[in-house]
């Protein structure tokens, strides 16, 4: 129980560290640079950008793995977590 505090506390100051960066205009980091250019030229909010990206992301790795593992599918989860911190 206490592992998952601690990965929700650090997933938090992750999305805060993002989020401030982005509104103050100090910059992206490399991963969020996509999602943050096609949450400004669509309708999509920087979150539910995420959401797309990670997503492409785990399926990419399962079919560079050519396997479906517990490790792929628990990031799924994970993706839709980020991506609503980012928007909250």
């Amino acid at each position: 129980m206490k592992r998952y505090l601690y990965y929700l506390l650090g997933m938090n100051i992750l999305v805060l560290g993002i989020t401030c960066n982005t509104l103050s205009d100090l910059g992206v980091g490399a991963f969020s640079t996509l999602p943050y250019a096609v949450s400004f030229l669509t309708f999509l909010t920087f979150g539910q950008a995420n959401i797309v990206f990670y997503l492409i992301f785990v399926c990419i790795q399962m079919i560079l793995e050519r396997k479906i593992s517990m490790k792929f599918i628990l990031e799924i989860p994970f993706s839709f977590i980020f991506g609503f911190l980012v928007d909250l």
